[in-house]
């Protein structure tokens, strides 16, 4: 015969191990996307955005266009690279690079577009930090003030014991789970201002786009080739050609047909290629080159991340396949060892020869 006692404690017990993890997944996940810039300047969001990973961060704490990044424990270290600034505003966007990058599990597409009527119904929110010791600190905020760009917040209802610490901009404010800001410079020790994130989101979403554009409708027929090998559909990509004779699509007809050529703005250039509309194809070598007969005015990539797509539509399953170098020579074999893909995305994550256009004249599948 059950003990109802025992059983009713175990419904509590289970209850409460519930929300320990529901709370513990929620808390962490914000830290999670935090960084501390050269060990405690200040802080960067991380964020991942079509496969790579980006850092935002106050101008002001980004004070060299290089900079270190360490996350909370387990400790990892990578690097930012600004490629965009605007100093009125003090928002800097940033290139993240090394072993952190792998950390970027929070999307672009996840931050909010409008928070106005959050904030209209909300009086409180969560300060996140991370001391130079790697220690997560969260500090309750109220909110005092805010308008289209910003918001005010004081630690405490007791303003004689408010204390907004140094080493806080770039800390995050979240109001009910939701990323609601980036702090700033403060306006003085009690209060504590933040960059509201639809704004930021509205500014930047232009910088991250780049010149993408949709090359086909997925409707086209996919090309054919007539020498074995794989014929594939440039989906999208950002990097505009120069011209409409240096367009991505011109990679369509296969090796030094006509060039795809780009100016690279220190940004990676990312090319979505599609195999099949349908199911995955067998996919073992994939094949770039740049001519270099133009090599005084274009330069080929060097770093080239590939990822594949495996899955069926509507469904998608994007893995990495790691990063090779293109040659200084304008060559780039890349065997997948054996795989089957629908998809394939290239990411020019560098470049040979900077301050020359981005070139590739070939791409072939097989």
């Amino acid at each position: 015969m059950h003990n109802p006692n025992i059983i009713h404690r175990l419904r509590q017990a289970t209850i409460v191990v519930f929300a320990l993890i529901f709370m513990g997944f929620t808390g962490v996940s914000g830290a999670s996307q935090l960084a501390l810039v050269d060990e405690d300047v200040g802080h960067a969001f991380l964020f991942n955005y079509r496969g790579n990973c980006f850092a935002l961060l106050p101008s002001h704490v980004a004070r060299h266009n290089r900079f270190s990044l360490d996350s909370p424990p387990p400790r990892i270290q990578g690097s930012g690279e600004v490629f965009a600034r605007d100093i009125r505003r003090d928002l800097a966007i940033a290139y993240v690079d090394g072993a952190l990058a792998r950390r970027c599990t929070g999307t672009w597409q996840q931050l909010p577009r409008n928070l106005t009527s959050k904030l209209e119904s909300s009086s409180r929110g969560e300060i996140t930090r991370v001391g130079p010791e790697g220690v997560v600190d969260r500090t309750s905020a109220i909110i005092i003030e805010y308008d289209r760009d910003e918001i005010f917040v004081k630690t405490t209802d007791d303003w004689a014991r408010g204390d907004i610490q140094q080493g806080t901009s770039g800390s995050i404010l979240s109001i009910d789970g939701v990323v609601a800001g980036i702090a700033q410079k403060s306006r003085n020790e009690r209060q504590a201002r933040f960059f509201r994130m639809d704004e930021i989101v509205r500014l930047l979403a232009p910088v991250l786009a780049g010149d993408s554009v949709k090359a086909h409708p997925t409707n086209k027929p996919i090309p054919q080739k007539s020498d074995g090998s794989l014929g594939f559909r440039i989906s999208s990509w950002r990097g505009q050609g120069q011209s409409a004779e240096t367009a991505a699509t011109n990679l369509e007809r296969g090796i030094l047909g006509q060039a795809y050529a780009t100016e690279w703005k220190n940004q990676p250039v990312i090319l979505e290629i599609t195999l099949s509309d349908s199911q995955p194809k067998p996919l073992s070598l994939i094949s770039l080159v740049t001519d270099m007969r133009f090599s005084q005015t274009h330069t080929p990539p060097k770093t080239v991340l590939v990822e594949v797509d495996s899955a069926s539509p509507p469904n998608a399953h994007w893995r990495s396949l790691g990063s090779r170098d293109m040659t200084p020579t304008g060559k780039l074999d890349f065997p997948t060892g054996g795989i089957f893909a629908r998809r394939i995305r290239l990411t020019v994550q560098s470049v040979w020869f900077s301050g020359r256009a981005l070139r590739l004249d070939g791409l072939r599948l097989q």
